[in-house]
């Protein structure tokens, strides 16, 4: 279970992995909690479809729109200045 922190700064990206890695077991019912509405959160995104340069759809092997699970950019959020460029952010990656 990957352990979320409520607030990031440059230092986390000098950690491994393993620092944010914790037991299902290990966490409390506040962060059991906070982890399944970061799921319910991130399940909300949207597919993000590949388009080509011309525009359409890029396919797959079996001739289906290519789509992929969408990834929070951890260093643009970081680089918002303020709560509100974070949710136009996070806006962006859910539509």
């Amino acid at each position: 279970v990957t352990r979320f922190p409520l607030e990031w700064s440059d230092e986390h990206f000098k950690l491994k992995t393993e620092e944010f890695l914790t037991a299902d077991g290990s966490l409390t019912v506040e962060e059991r909690a906070g982890f399944e509405k970061l799921k319910a959160y991130v399940r909300s995104f949207k597919p993000c479809k590949f388009i080509t340069k011309t525009g359409e759809d890029a396919l797959d092997k079996d001739g289906k729109p290519r789509i992929e699970a969408r990834h929070v950019n951890t260093r643009m959020l970081l680089a918002c200045k303020s709560a509100e460029e974070e949710k136009v952010l996070l806006d962006k990656i859910a539509d």
